[in-house]
């Protein structure tokens, strides 16, 4: 039996995937390549770990822009 319907939908489903990590990447202030990891399976839960723990560029200038004043 032939399952390209399956593979199509798990297609788009990797590509609306890539697309989010790669906005969420980009308004975190990191390189928006790094969102493209978020379709990669095991390294997209190194990914996620990595933005949840760290302190994220845009916070960092933020709070640099809070100091100031």
């Amino acid at each position: 039996m032939f399952h390209g319907g399956s593979y199509l939908i798990g297609f788009i489903a990797q590509v609306i995937l890539g697309i989010a990590g790669w906005h969420i990447a980009k308004k975190a202030g990191y390189a928006p390549a790094w969102g493209l990891l978020a379709i990669v399976p095991v390294v997209s839960y190194i990914v996620i770990i990595y933005f949840a723990f760290n302190i994220w560029p845009i916070e960092k200038e933020l709070q640099d822009l809070k100091n100031k004043e």
